[in-house]
């Protein structure tokens, strides 16, 4: 099979699983409102106790791949959890979904902060995947023959982006503030990640923010990398975390503490048995098997520094998208404790 007729298998069934996540946030906009499932629930399961139901929210990524490992494997049950996990299309709906239709969600820093500001109180309670740069998955690309070899050549640009309030947006505001460029001259627009391929090769943008396995396919047509642009922020940095509401962290700290034990144990297995865990990665995310088996993947730690908090809300700051002063952000409100 060509290089080209590849990459457009792909697409074609990535385009699936988008209109397949589509469903999944029907899902959500039709979910029950009451506190069910683990929102009532009190501290971890002991052995001799039922597990702890409980309701995750992800995207059926490679970023979510120790979430979708820990249910597939049995994980979340040894640990006494009783996990549904239900696929979502736009991680920005969540935080207000928190203590309602989920009690787990996927989410990212910058996103909760400003949630908080918002008056949404809802907090971290565990890493899943990294973004370091010794393992780049994330990407600013300009298409071949665009002429944009620098920060300043975007300016006039049309740029597609996966969503306009998104942390790889954001942070690739900052880069081109730091780089003294009018981001009011570039051309941002939505662009759905399974398209970004089809919308450079057609010329209809210079440029897109995008991840893996989109990140690849772009690559693969002589597109450039410009800057991955969470790197510019921080190095490692934290792209996608698991989030509660700030209630529920705080009534149920043992159920909390066995989720992530279990995300742990999801991804030392990813590190033992790589060829299963991508099996599963194609399972959950609709991807053939050679698709699944080529997807690189990021990295991934339960860890939650809180001295990434700041650098965030000081990026967020930098950009005009944090109300009051950066110093104004309480970590312990970001990350909760043990985390």
């Amino acid at each position: 099979m060509t290089s080209d007729r590849w990459l457009h298998r792909m697409v074609r069934f990535l385009a699936l699983t988008v209109a397949m996540l589509a469903l999944g946030a029907g899902v959500v906009a039709c979910g029950d409102d009451d506190d069910g499932g683990g929102g009532s629930s009190g501290g971890g399961a002991a052995s001799d106790e039922a597990p702890k139901q409980l309701r995750g929210a992800i995207v059926p990524t490679a970023t979510h791949l120790p979430i979708m490992v820990a249910e597939d494997e049995g994980i979340f049950e040894r640990n006494g959890i009783d996990m549904t996990l239900t696929t979502v299309q736009n991680l920005a709906t969540l935080p207000g979904a928190m203590g309602r239709q989920f009690d787990f969600g996927s989410s990212t820093i910058p996103d909760v902060i400003k949630a908080n500001q918002q008056g949404i109180e809802i907090t971290l309670t565990s890493g899943v995947s990294i973004e370091e740069s010794d393992n780049v998955t994330i990407g600013l690309l300009a298409r071949k023959g665009s002429g944009i070899e620098t920060a300043k050549d975007l300016e006039g640009k049309k740029v597609a982006v996966v969503t306009l309030g998104g942390n790889i947006h954001t942070a690739t505001l900052f880069w081109l503030q730091n780089e003294g460029v009018d981001t009011d001259k570039i051309d941002f627009i939505e662009v759905p990640p399974p398209n970004h391929l089809d919308q450079m090769k057609s010329g209809d943008v210079d440029a897109v923010e995008t991840l893996e396995p989109f990140r690849g396919a772009v690559l693969a047509t002589g597109a450039t990398q410009l800057v991955d642009p969470i790197l510019e922020v921080i190095d490692p940095g934290a792209t996608l975390s698991w989030m509660s509401a700030r209630s529920f962290t705080d009534e149920n700290p043992d159920t909390v503490a066995a989720v992530r034990k279990s995300l742990d144990e999801g991804m030392q297995f990813i590190e033992d048995d790589e060829p299963r865990a991508r099996e599963i990665l194609a399972k959950y995310s609709g991807l053939p098997p050679e698709v699944a088996n080529a997807v690189p993947l990021p990295s991934y730690s339960t860890e939650l520094p809180l001295d990434e908090v700041a650098a965030w809300a000081d990026m967020l700051s930098a950009i005009g998208q944090l109300e009051g002063s950066p110093e104004d952000v309480d970590p312990a409100q970001i990350i909760a404790s043990g985390s």
